[in-house]
């Protein structure tokens, strides 16, 4: 995705977005007999948020989260931007992710350890499994193929550089779900 893209699906999501919530601020204030009208407006608007994240999660590649793990690039930050704030569309906690992302951290401050590296796995399936939403599962998906690049990575001389790509490409999802109102 370039940067002209991006800044051009910003400001698409903000105006939506916008447009959102002053519908709901309008269904609030609204007199019964319009509260359908609006309610129709505001899924409309929902719908064409849903519509264009799937257009800018098809403008990186599929495996981007894989190859992140090799190299934190300018795409690799771009898609943290975008996948950080659909998750706080999707609801997903900020404390389901810091669960996790502590684990990283004192993996990271401590030296890199491949066997408690991969206790990070069930831990990653029981935070995001016990609320069973569709941000947990989003999330586990993609940090769970970056971990499993990181711990099944066949020239072990790589693997501690992965890692260190897989926690900061962590990070920038945290920082940017943060960002956009992620609680």
């Amino acid at each position: 995705m370039t940067n002209e893209k991006a800044i051009e699906y910003r400001t698409k999501i903000d105006k939506l977005e916008d447009e959102v919530k002053k519908e709901k601020d309008r269904l609030k204030k609204s007199k019964p007999n319009e509260k359908d009208e609006i309610k129709k407006k505001i899924e409309s608007l929902e719908e064409e948020i849903d519509k264009t994240y799937n257009s800018i999660f098809s403008e990186f590649d599929e495996d981007i989260e894989l190859k992140s793990i090799d190299e934190i690039n300018e795409q690799s930050i771009l898609f943290s931007e975008f996948f950080g704030r659909y998750l706080v569309r999707l609801d997903l906690s900020t404390s389901q992710i810091r669960n996790v992302y502590g684990d990283v951290m004192r993996l990271k401050m401590k030296g890199f350890n491949p066997n408690e590296l991969m206790l990070l796995k069930p831990r990653l399936a029981y935070t995001t499994e016990r609320k069973g939403t569709d941000g947990s599962r989003k999330f586990r998906e993609k940090i769970e193929n970056a971990l499993d690049k990181v711990i099944f990575s066949e020239d072990k001389s790589k693997q501690e550089t992965r890692f260190q790509n897989f926690a900061n490409f962590f990070e920038a999802i945290l920082a940017y779900h943060r960002s956009f109102g992620g609680k």
